[in-house]
């Protein structure tokens, strides 16, 4: 079975529930607490409220915009390649089209190469991305990263798919 970013970033939310758990699970001690208790509240009471947590963003309940930072094209890279699935329309100016889509840390991941299908109606853009090292331990978190592509004609009306996903816009 072939083992994809999103089966490695599964198996790590599991294994770090279960060490969450063994952490929190508590242990028996005979010995007793010397401290009698108290009925005081603490100097910095942290009151329990039924008020809604803040959503990040600009106050008005929007989600904050995602900052993509643009990438070059690596090229030949050993790992496996990988094409991450859908992403977001950034700009277009003439035939330049800028795509934001998420990879794996940059230490870690690269573009090794970027194919585009253009038709009337469609421009596909693929990103693979691989493995800078085979040996190498890397942290799965995902990064925002953009990449400039030049088409043959303007996007215009056409509709742009990133990773085989439609982009909306």
């Amino acid at each position: 079975m072939k083992h994809t970013p999103s089966h490695r970033i599964a198996a790590l939310l599991a294994v770090l529930a279960l060490a969450t758990a063994a952490c929190s699970t508590a242990v028996a001690d005979d010995t007793p607490d010397p401290t009698p208790p108290t009925t005081e509240a603490p100097a910095d009471d942290t009151s329990v409220t039924d008020e809604p947590m803040p959503v990040p963003g600009d106050g008005d309940g929007a989600a904050p915009e995602i900052a993509y930072q643009p990438i070059d094209i690596t090229g030949d890279l050993p790992g496996d390649g990988y094409v991450p699935g859908g992403g977001e329309l950034i700009s277009t100016d003439g035939n330049t089209v800028t795509v934001g889509f998420w990879m794996g840390v940059e230490d870690c991941y690269g573009v090794e190469r970027v194919d585009i299908a253009e038709t009337e109606t469609k421009v596909a853009v693929d990103i693979t991305v691989a493995a800078r090292a085979l040996d190498q331990v890397c942290i799965e978190i995902a990064e925002a990263r953009s990449i400039t592509v030049e088409l043959d004609a303007p996007l215009g009306g056409r509709v742009l798919e990133i990773g085989g996903a439609p982009v909306a816009g």
